[in-house]
Order: structure tokens, then sequence, then C-alpha cells
């Protein structure tokens, strides 16, 4: 009876040891793939706000060149390209 005392009790050892292991691989891979997935999302991030920049620049460096080939004022010069309404007043700040 003791010998199958001894043998449940390493059995169930076993088997706790068995699910800790488990358990501590699912954590580590839901932590990857939850860093993977918040990196995504940062890089994403980071590509929009850098393709927005690039587009505001590219009305400041159009608005500038009509200011100075053309003698326009900031406004009339941000008016004949037509700078969307929403990115106005931060191509106007650059000019």
């Amino acid at each position: 009876m003791e010998k199958s005392r001894k043998e449940l009790d390493n059995m169930c050892n076993l088997s706790t040891g068995l699910i800790e292991r488990a358990e501590a691989r699912g954590e580590a891979r839901g932590e990857a793939k939850g860093e993977a997935r918040g990196i995504a999302k940062g890089e994403a991030k980071g590509e929009a706000r850098g393709v927005a920049k690039g587009e505001a620049q590219t009305w400041v460096t159009s608005a500038r060149n009509l200011m100075k080939n053309l003698k326009l004022s900031a406004q009339q010069a941000v008016d004949a390209i037509s700078v969307p309404a929403n990115l106005r007043a931060k191509v106007l700040e650059q000019l």
C-alpha cells in the first residue's frame, strides 16, 4: 500500500510538472504573439505618420516653389495648388 501511495504521489508530481511546463510554454507563446502584434501596430502607425509627414512636406515644397517663381503669397500658393483643408494650417505654418 505504501508503494502504491508513493507511485501515486510520483505520478501526481509528474502531472503537475507537465502542466506547469505546458502553461509556461503557452504563456511564452502568448507573450510572443502579443509582442509581435504590438510591433506590427507600432510599425503601421509609424509608417502612416511618415507618409502623412511626407505628404505635407510635398505640399510645402510645391507652395514654396509657386511663391518663389510666381511671386505668390503663402495663401495664394496654397489656394493655387488646392492643399486639402485638413493640411492647410500645417502647410501655411511651415511656409
